[in-house]
């Protein structure tokens, strides 16, 4: 449990250090068992390789045909849904959904088109056995620095650093300096 907090400027793709293991193990028990021989792994490994391929096809071909209705009518909104798949869209708009909740505080220029942002947030918390999130009272200040030529920004929070997502707090700066797409630094491919 507290190993993230010491790695969080690490990108995980919001993986737990067993949550890959289980996945691959589960997938893989669908077509090897104990009783499998060693001649027919070969066969049964490419099986599944095909299988994952025909899955990730299907997806994607999903992700073109249905899309997801936008929360909010920023730039970045429409572009994330073009390029990005339905469940990594759908991250980036919970990160949208709680735009609203962040509030530009102070603007600070730092020297040539460098400013720094401190970001007011409302803190969320989950109650035990709930999937749901509530708003609290409380509020949280996180600091972003933006690099308007190069439209760089390093936020706090750090969730792109982990997630490979842009963060509210980011969004709300760059929005904020009318930036309607995202340089392709913050555009992770598959």
């Amino acid at each position: 449990m507290w190993v993230p907090s010491y790695l969080n400027d690490q990108f995980w793709a919001r993986m737990r250090t067993t949550q890959r293991v289980e996945s691959i193990n589960s997938f893989f028990n669908k077509f090897v068992t104990r009783q499998t021989r060693l001649y027919e792994f070969r066969e049964k490994y490419v099986e599944a390789m095909e299988r994952r391929i025909m899955e990730e096809k299907e997806a994607d071909e999903k992700s073109v045909k249905y899309n997801c209705n936008w929360l909010t009518r920023i730039a970045f909104e429409k572009y994330f849904q073009c390029i990005y798949t339905d469940t990594k869209f759908r991250a980036f708009q919970c990160e949208c959904k709680w735009l609203m909740y962040c509030y530009v505080k102070k603007e600070i220029p730092n020297g040539d088109h460098i400013y720094s942002y401190v970001i007011e947030d409302c803190v969320w918390k989950t109650r035990k056995g709930r999937i749901h999130e509530y708003l609290t009272p409380k509020r949280r200040m996180y600091h972003c620095v933006h690099k308007i030529e190069s439209k760089e920004i390093d936020c706090s929070y750090k969730i792109f650093k982990t997630h490979g997502i842009l963060c509210r707090h980011a969004i709300r700066v760059l929005d904020r300096n009318l930036c309607e797409e995202p340089p392709n630094k913050y555009v992770l491919r598959r």
